[in-house]
């Protein structure tokens, strides 16, 4: 994980749209209304990864309904596949395919991401992210 490591070190910008530690219960019951198939992750201490992609694979990203982001965390504290609540633990999603404000959810293809606290914002190059 030394490619992750350089690119969670670089200084992102704060931002404020993970839900409440209190509101963790209402985001996980929001996330198996919206899919009740998908896995249900909460995680804390992640990073929103905006990736740096030119206009052909952007396009080509868009063309699959997804858009071009996904999170790294480093602290997973709960996952429904594993019924249980956890405590560590990194996590690198596939690509957002939506992002429900108001749950502080992260939607991807298999899996529903709910963010906790605050994180960060940054945009990182493909190829380092792609890299493993």
């Amino acid at each position: 994980m030394n490619i992750y490591n350089k690119i969670v070190e670089q200084v992102g910008d704060p931002i404020d749209i993970g839900c409440a530690e209190n509101n963790i219960e209402n985001s996980i019951e929001y996330a198996f209304q919206v899919s009740h198939h998908k896995r249900v992750r909460v995680v804390k201490d992640w990073q929103w990864w905006d990736l740096e992609l030119n206009d052909f694979h952007c396009e080509v990203v868009d063309d699959h309904g997804l858009l071009p982001s996904l999170i790294f965390c480093r602290n997973l504290v709960y996952d429904s596949r594993l019924f249980m609540t956890m405590s560590g633990g990194s996590v690198r999603t596939s690509l957002l395919q939506k992002f429900h404000n108001n749950y502080s959810l992260f939607e991807t293809k298999n899996s529903h991401y709910i963010l906790c606290g605050s994180g960060e914002r940054k945009t990182v190059k493909p190829a380092l992210v792609f890299n493993d």
